[in-house]
């Protein structure tokens, strides 16, 4: 019995050194699994399962060592990814619990440099301006030469509408950085402000730039088709748009997509006078954004001018349904009313 009791003993005292050696691997191991996390988000949204991997992997963080500053970071900066609405748009529930972390973190390290500049964005995104400069001066003093800090105070100059500012700052990012993913945001900055300034060439070629960058990204794409519908462009607006839909199936996709038909259609009506033509791309533009009060619009003023011009009562009957539509979808559609008005009068004159 004595040689049983004395097997166990050792069987348990090894037992306890491997637990502690994995619990030490662990904590060796989190620099890696952080960096690997933060991999794993700027991945998103091209990568639609970039958030969840970074989940795990902070969580593996978190669960060896809940005093973890960067896991705390990673999973403040995770929090709003996920909380992400449009544009600048986050939840506030997202927002609160990735203060929530960040201050977790800060009040274990006070001198991460990560803890500091993720968390303004949370600020920024509230528009917070002087609390998201404030946390950008602490992650400056920490390192004073980061690319990233620039890119953040031109984020808020954004924010603040200060165009020349975030020119300023992006071409600092751009004289410095040599990581992709921040020369694009620094790119995706300066065509804002190329924009607020009417420079259009400057800021086409700060979107071509992007694409150039990340050829797969259909975020570049579809931005870049959104900036040519707003100069009228509604061939290469097409063009990019079916690209970036052929790379991803997403709702932006398919909504500026059918911005750039409905413009062409626009533009086939109107302008060239081509109704017959116009009628498929506003035919096109519903079949992506169904929703979209201005095709139906388009798309009835074509059925209309077509049963007009060849006595054809069924295609006006066609323009009623859509003019009709158009109404539906938005009830202050005016040009709408107007014409729906017009053809009833005509179809209650022809059915005497």
């Amino acid at each position: 019995m004595g040689k049983l009791y004395k097997f166990l003993a050792y069987a348990l005292i090894l037992a306890a050194l491997s637990l502690a050696s994995c619990i030490k691997d662990e904590k060796i191991d989190e620099q890696a699994l952080y960096k690997e996390a933060q991999n794993a988000i700027e991945s998103y949204p091209g990568d639609q399962a970039g958030l969840k991997k970074a989940e795990k992997l902070l969580n593996k963080i978190y669960k060896a060592n809940p005093q973890s500053a960067l896991a705390h970071t990673g999973l403040g900066r995770l929090a709003y990814k996920n909380g992400y609405i449009n544009n600048d748009n986050y939840t506030q529930e997202s927002l609160a619990e990735a203060h929530s972390h960040f201050n977790k973190a800060l009040s274990i390290d006070p001198k991460l440099f990560d803890a500091w500049f993720y968390g303004a964005y949370p600020y920024l995104y509230e528009k917070k301006y002087p609390e998201a400069k404030a946390l950008a001066q602490k992650a400056l003093a920490i390192d004073p030469d980061s690319p990233k800090v620039d890119l953040l105070y031109a984020a808020i100059a954004k924010g603040e509408n200060d165009p020349n500012e975030v020119e300023r700052r992006s071409r600092h990012v751009l004289e410095r950085a040599t990581d992709n993913k921040l020369i694009e945001s620094a790119y995706s900055l300066l065509s804002w402000a190329y924009q607020e300034q009417k420079q259009y060439d400057l800021a086409e070629k700060a979107y071509q730039k992007i694409i150039e960058l990340d050829a797969a990204s259909p975020w570049a794409k579809i931005n870049y088709s959104s900036f040519l519908c707003s100069l009228g462009k509604y061939d290469e607006a097409i063009d990019y748009g079916k690209q970036a839909l052929a790379i991803m199936d997403f709702g932006m996709g398919h909504n500026v997509l059918a911005l750039a038909l409905c413009g062409k259609g626009g533009d086939l009506y109107w302008k060239e006078k081509r109704p017959e033509e116009a009628k498929g791309f506003f035919e096109e533009a519903i079949q992506h954004d169904p929703d979209n009060a201005d095709a139906y619009y388009g798309l009835g003023m074509s059925f209309y001018n077509i049963g007009y011009n060849n006595k054809n009562v069924e295609e006006i009957e066609k323009a009623e349904k859509a003019l009709k539509k158009a109404i539906q979808l938005n009830p202050d559609h005016q040009q709408a009313k107007v014409a729906l008005n017009q053809l009833e009068l005509l179809l209650s004159t022809v059915k005497k």
